[in-house]
């Protein structure tokens, strides 16, 4: 039998061949692999955004970050079940203010719910609760903790000097509106500062302690994960990109 008469079997050979292709290794990170075909979905998506986008080298960068917020938030206890996938689906829809762009990434996966969950919702699952995490535990925020509490104490008492706590008098109307409503609270905290509010002579005083920053921790965490091309013109490539970057230059191998 000649592959040219029966096309049915003709056309399944060059299907597997493209699926092995697409299934080849381009590069790992810890030993997991990223595939052309992972770079392709990526990609769909970002054009999903921008219809002109066509920067691959990121789209590869993105991977990369992916697996390494995976790797980490893995590492602190960070798990995350197919239910809490579908609420957070269920967030995405309800919330978006951009419509048009999440049809046009669930298009991708049309009837492919598992790989819409995994490669479109479980990274921005991931890189929020491993931020939320990291943000709002005083496990990680230990020191900054400690001294807006000192400071608290001392100010309370009378005797307030602590240098690692910034004081200022909010003037802007929105400034003013919002630490207005944490006067004689206590201590208060946003995603980025620890905080308490006092009057004094009939102005709001502010006191604020800056939390640790999250992408010196991560990036502290991410080094134990080795990232490594096995695709050589890739490899080539990514040093370009990476040159005078210092983190980079250490992940990549």
């Amino acid at each position: 039998m000649k592959i040219v008469e029966n096309p049915k079997f003709f056309y399944s050979i060059i299907f597997l061949f493209i699926l092995g292709c697409e299934s080849q290794p381009l590069l790992s990170v810890d030993g997991k692999n990223v595939t052309e075909k992972d770079i392709k979905y990526r990609l769909k998506i970002k054009k999903a955004y921008n219809a002109d986008f066509s920067d691959t080298l990121g789209v590869i960068f993105t991977l990369i970050q992916q697996e390494l917020r995976e790797k980490v938030a893995k590492e602190i206890g960070i798990k995350i079940s197919r239910e809490e996938l579908e609420k957070e689906a269920l967030r995405f829809e309800r919330n978006t203010k951009a419509p048009m762009v999440l049809s046009r990434v669930q298009k991708i996966f049309k009837n492919n719910r598992k790989g819409y969950l995994n490669r479109y919702v479980k990274p921005v699952l991931i890189e929020r609760l491993l931020q939320e995490k990291f943000m709002f535990d005083t496990l990680y925020q230990e020191r900054p903790w400690k001294e807006i509490n000192k400071a608290y104490q001392s100010y309370k008492m009378g005797n307030f000097s602590d240098t690692s706590v910034k004081s200022f008098t909010p003037e802007k109307p929105r400034m003013v509106s919002y630490y207005k409503q944490y006067e004689s609270d206590g201590i208060s905290e946003n995603k980025y500062s620890y905080f308490f509010v006092q009057k004094k002579d009939g102005s709001l005083q502010a006191f604020s302690r800056e939390k640790n920053d999250f992408t010196d921790w991560f990036r502290d965490k991410a080094k134990k994960y080795p990232v490594r091309i096995y695709d050589s013109k890739l490899k080539k490539k990514t040093k370009r990109k990476i040159k005078g970057n210092r983190f980079w230059e250490e992940m990549i191998k």
